[in-house]
């Protein structure tokens, strides 16, 4: 699972990766995923996300 900001991936398992993207409350994100087992946990980063309106 790759979360991307401006074209930059960032391993999403890597907390150090995703701090180097410096994302900002209010950046926009892509979340890209390459199983479908990773469905689980974009389901919950989806909820984390919206629970923070």
């Amino acid at each position: 699972m790759w979360i991307i900001r401006d074209g930059e991936k960032a391993d999403a398992t890597s907390i150090i990766d995703i701090l180097t993207l410096g994302c900002a409350r209010g950046t926009e994100i892509e979340i890209e995923v390459e199983s479908t087992e990773d469905q689980t946990i974009l389901d919950r980063i989806y909820e984390l996300i919206e629970a923070d309106e």
